[in-house]
């Protein structure tokens, strides 16, 4: 059946996917008899599909006997619907967000009724209406959303809001003929359970609902408490909690995970206790503490309340978080137990046992979120069971689907004639040539129009080539727009949270229509004029206005389209060469500033000149949504996925999913240090393996290379090769910035960078020979936001070091181009299901994105967004002659000409710091005067000899190369002093905090003040990483933070009016050869980030691209030309700092200065294998 259907559509039929699905289906239903299995698919196009089949087909051949792809293909050799029972699981307090199952609601919108009832229940109650708070009006700004988010929180609110959600999945079940045989639910969500099991009806939830949270408002008292999970058993979490009072124990909500609950205070302490312990645990977002005595005084007004409830006996067997077991069948009973819930432990995973004893195989998440659905997957582990959720990541209707699907493919039967009722579907033939009877009924008048461009309907059936208009200029120079000026949309309609880029979503594009010789549209003719009464008269009167009406408008499109630039000649794969950048995905108003989307450019012909270098801009950067991904790839097979284990479970998640996909995942743990006898601490032993009874988990000290090297060679020898790196080690709580000292800076750098930097080099070749066996990822993720810190919300409380990774992997992508290459950034990891998924993915994504985040489930990418200053606005220039600046980076080189730019225009006292020796006032007798190299070089040869020194090559070179540092560093200083200026010269390491700092506080104290800092210290030692040594990589890298974090300590921010980083693009977008200061670079960036968040003046770090300076030599220059690479000539560089100083704005820390052509030689390399193999 899979070929036929296959071979059907590879033959050139494309009906809409709506009558092919529905075609499918009444098919199903007349062979389901005969069918003891069943095959689902969820696609959302024809591409898609065709995709889907062959994924499908190869893995039946290859002997699945379960298939549960997240891309959407589900299958069971053995189904448990047959006879396993179905359990519909209610989320508790936490699920809830703005525009929860939007979609659902608004595809039917009967399920809108649990809203609408509880509106008029709430009206009094609530200060609006309950739907007012769970679909708001479009958030403006992340400020607004924050706030939406806290309304929606408020226990008052939140309450009321899951019991309507609840029931109005029930009703969607119920619609599709899935009936549950048990219920139950977590904390508050058991109340929903109760209702959907008749013990109490509609009025009596809402009842309830509103006043459990007002009573549990009301009395908290002062001090509301608070809550933490912990991730440990509830053994290891009772032994450490029995130290500590007023904290108990809450929820028991797997093997992995317990929830603790008592006052602010308390919950601090113990948190601190269990990290101070080496156990994760973090404080949870509530209102108060739940499942505590603090809320008994609530309990007992609830139990008063309950006594005014008609309880019935349970139609459906539920069960009771208290008893971890179902409920009696008595009222009276049921209202005993249930007026106990809210103070008493949840005891959810005994729960979970007693309903899979009971023969529940099938758990479906009836709310939103997939919180239920993740902990189910953590109690059962490998026994047999299907936990699914209508949200399980905020997709809409694709969530639901894929749901359906998968109960489908287990044996379950579901009536699926709800989502296609009201909708103009059809039966097709799938044993005949596809026709579209619509076609006919469109003339020469017919245009296609999308928004973008308008062609003829008959161009398209007689197989026209549609034009293709030039990338749109960003500068927008010049250009003149004919029509009605753009104005800004109104707001949005609010965005459905969405994990968004899970494989399998729509592509958006059709296939190119064969290309044929197109005859000219024909005039449109006016009818004949038939004479007649003045009826008839008028009547024809208005067809011939109407004949010239349309004849004018085919007219106006057909001039429209022959004035339409001509579509470039078709390009080869491999010649990288400057183009004006794509219009973004998501296009503002044409009146807004042009965007340019990091995406790979489109590559010209072979024969087309490269591209003049365009004018050095200035680019500030914006998160913005990512497109779907429309094109997935696979990993080799029989080769292991390495995954670095995180702080909160997501690496053990992830490579659950993928063993249930059949791949073989096996997780690195990182050994937080060895013992000096060589024993494993902390649950590891000392061979490369993890303290676990199965061979899925080893361990490393991930800072130590030999470490990691010795668990790499353990991995391979039981898991024959490695196929992919998915690091998701520096998933983890955050040590607040404002507490590090430099000691522990350099520990974050070790944990992140250095501890990546092992892993990725112990398994370069790995990748690159799985890549080239099948397809290979190499995927990281860090935690700074889920925007990467770029978004307007900018995160706070992230470390700025995990921006190393991304830098070091950007590099990485270049250097290994047939490898699929992925940062994902995070913001609070709460979901792990939900992150599990987002990187199981973007591992299969084969998109041009290397940066990809995660921002409140909505797939976000970076783009780069030109931003000029104006400079002649600034009324007051930040420096004058008063000013003092300080500038390390020496005396020589892009340092020595922007200070000379600074000294010439303001003569400011400039304090510079470099490595170098300050020279002699004078050169030595011997060698001044001379020019030429060798005149230069016989006389050091000469002093050598005169003085009894051996002449060795090596020492002459070294002495000239000396003397010209020395020549250009004098010079430098004399020219600097020439212009009025106050000029000191330091010699030290910026990386010696003891000495910066010395010489920081040495400025306050002689001058009384430091108005601005410009840190362009740094050092380059270019290599492949696979050719890198740690201590190099350490040098480059010191060097630059060190000295940067050193002036975030002693710096006085209060008086700070600028600070100045010199970063590089090639953190930006990485560049080969240079992983070292692309990581360096990265986390410049980020640290501007952090600390213009705080610090009242403007802190930016500067992302330059290459400088037309004397580090460039005419071969290199030459290469950039021929590449189209704008170089920054050295006047424009000056200029464009001191406009950054005057005039650059708050909150725009990380800003590019280069041509809108360097993102050409960042990307240049990146897709084109993978795209080969597409």
């Amino acid at each position: 059946k899979i070929d036929r259907l296959a071979g059907w559509l590879e033959a050139g039929n494309a009906p809409p996917l709506r009558h092919l699905a529905y075609t499918m289906y009444r098919r199903a239903q007349v062979d389901r008899a005969d069918a003891s299995l069943t095959l689902t698919l969820v696609a959302s196009s024809l591409v898609d599909l065709r995709q889907m089949l062959a994924m499908a087909r190869s893995e039946l051949l290859a002997g699945a006997d379960l298939v549960l792809n997240p891309q959407g293909i589900y299958f069971a050799e053995e189904p448990l619907g047959l006879a396993g029972k179905v359990a519909f699981l209610y989320p508790g307090q936490g699920s809830q967000y703005p525009n929860m199952l939007a979609d659902l609601v608004m595809q039917f919108p009967w399920l809108g009724e649990p809203f609408e009832h509880a509106n008029r229940l709430a009206a009094g109650q609530l200060p609006r209406p309950l739907s007012e708070y769970v679909y708001p009006a479009p958030a403006h700004d992340a400020k607004m959303a924050k706030k939406q988010r806290a309304q929606l929180t408020d226990t008052r609110v939140a309450q009321s809001a899951l019991g309507a959600a609840g029931l109005a999945v029930s009703r969607f079940l119920a619609e599709v003929g899935l009936q549950p045989d048990f219920v139950a639910g977590h904390s508050y969500g058991e109340l929903v359970a109760l209702c959907r099991a008749g013990v109490f009806d509609q009025d009596a939830l809402q009842k309830i609902s509103l006043a459990r949270g007002r009573f549990m408002a009301e009395a908290t008292g002062p001090d509301s408490g608070t809550m933490a999970a912990v991730i440990a058993n509830q053994a290891t979490v009772e032994e450490i909690v029995c130290e500590l009072s007023d904290v108990t124990i809450a929820n028991l909500n797997s093997p992995r995970q317990t929830v603790i609950s008592g006052t602010t205070a308390a919950i601090e302490r113990a948190v601190e206790l269990f990290v101070q312990r080496g156990i994760q645990a973090k404080r949870i977002p509530v209102a108060c503490a739940f499942h505590s005595p603090l809320v008994e005084p609530a309990q007992n007004r609830l139990a008063q309340l309950l006594e005014t409830v008609e309880f019935n006996p349970p139609q459906t067997s539920v069960y009771s978080n208290t008893l971890g077991g179902p409920y009696p069948d008595d009222p009276a009973e049921i209202r005993a137990v249930l007026s106990q819930q809210l103070a008493r432990p949840v005891r959810f995973t005994e729960e979970i046992k007693n309903l899979y004893a009971a023969g529940a195989r099938i758990f479906v998440e009836a709310g939103p979120r997939s919180v239920l659905t993740g902990l189910v997957h953590q109690i059962l582990g490998n026994l047999p069971h299907l936990a699914v959720s209508v949200d399980s990541g905020g997709r809409g209707l694709l969530d639901v689907q894929r749901a359906l699907a998968q109960i489908i493919a287990i044996g379950t039967d579901i009536d699926l004639s709800v989502l296609f009722k009201g909708r103009d579907v059809r039966e097709i033939n799938l044993n005949a040539p596809y026709t579209d009877p619509a076609r006919a009924a469109y003339g020469p008048t017919t245009w296609l129009v999308n928004g973008g461009r308008a062609r003829r309907w008959l161009d398209v059936e007689r197989g026209q080539p549609e034009p293709v208009v030039q990338p749109l200029d960003v500068s927008l120079a010049g250009a003149r727009l004919a029509g009605p000026r753009a104005t800004p949309n109104p707001a949005p309609p609010p965005k459905q949270p969405a994990l968004a880029p899970a494989p399998g979503m729509p592509v958006g594009q059709l296939p190119a229509a064969p290309t044929r010789t197109a005859t000219n549209m024909p005039g449109v003719a006016a009818p004949p004029v038939v004479h007649g009464n003045a009826t008839v008269q008028v009547m024809v009167q208005t067809q011939q206005l109407m004949a010239r009406f349309l004849q004018m408008q085919a007219s106006v499109m057909s001039s429209y389209l022959d004035n339409a630039p001509e579509a470039p000649a078709p390009a080869p794969p491999d010649v990288p060469v400057a183009q004006p950048a794509a219009i973004p995905r998501h296009a503002e108003p044409l009146h807004a500033e042009p965007v340019v989307v990091l995406k790979r450019p489109p590559r010209p012909h072979i024969n087309q000149p490269a591209a003049a270098p365009s004018p050095i801009l200035r680019f500030t950067l914006t998160a913005t949504d990512a497109p779907v991904i429309d094109a997935t790839a696979g990993l080799a097979p029989g080769r292991a996925v390495l995954i670095a284990a995180d702080a909160y479970g997501v690496a053990e998640q992830t490579a659950a999913m993928l063993r249930e996909q059949g791949y073989d995942a096996v997780i690195l743990h990182n050994r937080p240090a060895r013992s000096a006898n060589g024993n494993g601490v902390n649950g590891f032993n000392g061979n490369g393996r993890a303290a676990q009874p199965d061979n899925w988990h080893y361990a490393a000290t991930l800072t130590d290379a030999a470490d990691v090297e010795s668990a790499l060679a353990a991995v391979r020898r039981e898991h024959q090769a490695i196929g992919s790196l998915l690091y998701l080690a520096a998933l983890k709580p955050a040590q607040p910035f404002a507490e590090l000292t430099l000691a522990g800076w350099q520990q974050s750098i070790e944990g992140d960078l250095v501890g990546f930097f092992n892993v990725l080099q112990g398994v370069q070749a790995d990748l690159a020979s799985a890549a080239a066996a099948g397809g290979s990822c190499l995927l990281a993720a860090t935690q700074m936001g889920g925007d990467f810190a770029v978004g307007d919300g900018k995160a706070s409380g992230f470390s700025p070091t995990q921006a190393s990774i991304a830098g070091l992997l950007k590099t990485a992508a270049h250097e290994m181009p047939a490898v699929r290459a992925k940062v994902v950034d995070f913001g609070a990891v709460d979901d792990i299901v939900q992150a599990a998924a987002a990187v199981l993915a973007e591992t299969g994504a084969a998109d041009d994105l290397t940066e990809v985040g995660y921002r409140d489930g909505i797939r976000t990418m970076i783009a780069v967004r030109q931003a000029p200053v104006d400079s002649h606005q600034v009324a007051i220039p930040a420096i004058d002659d008063a000013s003092v600046v300080l500038v390390t980076g020496g005396a020589r080189g892009i340092t020595a000409s922007v200070v000379q730019e600074l000294a010439e225009r303001y003569r400011p006292t400039v304090i510079l710091a470099g490595r170098s020796q300050a020279p002699p006032e004078q050169e030595a007798a011997e060698t001044a005067g001379l020019t030429t190299a060798r005149e230069i070089k016989a006389a050091l040869l000469s002093g050598m000899s005169n003085q009894g020194k051996p002449a060795a090559l090596a020492e002459v070179e070294a002495a000239y190369q000396r003397l010209l540092r020395e020549r250009e560093m004098r010079g430098n200083l004399r020219r600097l002093r020439r212009t009025g200026a106050r000029v000191e010269y330091h010699s030290l390491d910026v990386r010696d905090e003891a000495a910066f700092a010395a010489l920081i506080n040495s400025v306050y104290e002689r001058f009384g003040r430091l108005d601005g800092v410009i840190h362009g210290a740094g050092v380059i030692e270019d290599k492949l990483i696979k050719d890198k040594t740690i201590d190099s990589l350490r040098r480059v890298v010191s060097t630059k933070l060190d000295s940067a974090f050193v002036l975030s300590r002693m710096l006085r921010p209060e008086s700070l009016k600028f600070l100045v980083f010199f970063s590089s693009v090639s953190g930006r977008f990485g560049n080969r050869g240079q992983g070292d200061y692309a990581a360096a670079n990265e986390v410049l960036n980020k640290l501007a980030v952090l600390l213009d968040q705080d610090w009242p003046g403007h802190v930016v770090s500067i992302n330059w691209g290459p400088w037309d300076a004397g580090m460039v030599s005419d071969e290199l220059r030459r290469q950039f030309q021929e590449r189209g690479v704008s170089l920054v000539p050295v006047d424009v560089g000056c200029q464009r700092l001191v406009e950054e100083i005057n005039a650059g704005r708050p909150g725009e820390a990380e800003v590019l200065i280069c041509g809108e052509d360097n993102q050409v030689m960042a990307q240049s390399h990146q897709r084109t294998a993978i795209k080969k193999q597409i």
